[in-house]
């Protein structure tokens, strides 16, 4: 049996670049909480009467939003480097029923005091399609910075997405329900006119009740 001796100078290169390599991989940051505003309150027959979303409060993985609109979004993020500021890039897509459609965001740059210390970023999200529309969103972040020494880390934002015709109004403008957004968004999906969203919705009510217990109103 043989013994094979490191150079001390060699292994201690070698576990330097380790460490090294290990905290470029895992990066200063670490996420906490994403926030989403703009959206309706919603809520399901299994938490009702508390609601997914509150403006302005973690939210969970379900959102409400008009069509075609650029919704503001923020993410908690644990940070624990030195002071510096970012380059912030991003790589997103929303894959609905009516396509899948690029996603890009708004803000470039970020700056971190010393951490450890949890940072709020904000940024608006562009590309959402102008159709009714459901699907999931998925965007992730890429931070850089070269001082005071080359730092990366990775963020990401994921939800379940309900595009609708308008802002809902009414009973519906306090907590719209998951279970009717499933529905609505799919039969009215791909369209854009508030009359043929209400034709196409109405229409497959009276064929699932035979006309029994619904009349269609176009006034």
């Amino acid at each position: 049996m043989s013994t094979v001796r490191l150079n001390p100078r060699l292994g201690t290169v070698v576990l330097f670049l380790l460490i090294a390599l290990g905290a470029w991989a895992d990066g200063p940051f670490s996420q906490r909480t994403q926030f989403f505003h703009g959206s309706t309150p919603l809520t399901d027959r299994l938490i009702w009467p508390a609601s997914f979303v509150v403006d302005g409060v973690p939210s969970g993985d379900k959102v409400c939003w008009v069509r075609g609109s650029q919704p503001t979004v923020r993410l908690k993020i644990r940070y624990t480097g030195s002071a510096a500021t970012y380059s912030v890039s991003s790589t997103g897509s929303y894959a609905s029923l009516a396509g899948t459609f690029p996603i890009t965001t708004t803000t470039t740059q970020l700056t971190c005091p010393q951490g450890p210390v949890d940072v709020i970023f904000e940024t608006q999200l562009i590309g959402l399609p102008n159709v009714v529309t459901k699907g999931q969103l998925n965007v992730e972040f890429t931070f850089e910075s070269g001082a005071p020494y080359f730092e990366t880390g990775v963020s990401w934002l994921d939800c379940r997405a309900f595009l609708v015709q308008s802002q809902p109004t009414g009973l519906m403008a306090s907590q719209n329900w998951v279970e009717a957004l499933q529905d609505v968004c799919l039969w009215a999906n791909g369209l854009t006119e508030k009359s043929d969203c209400r034709h196409a919705i109405t229409g497959v009510c009276i064929r699932l009740t035979h006309g029994t217990f619904l009349r269609h109103r176009t006034s």
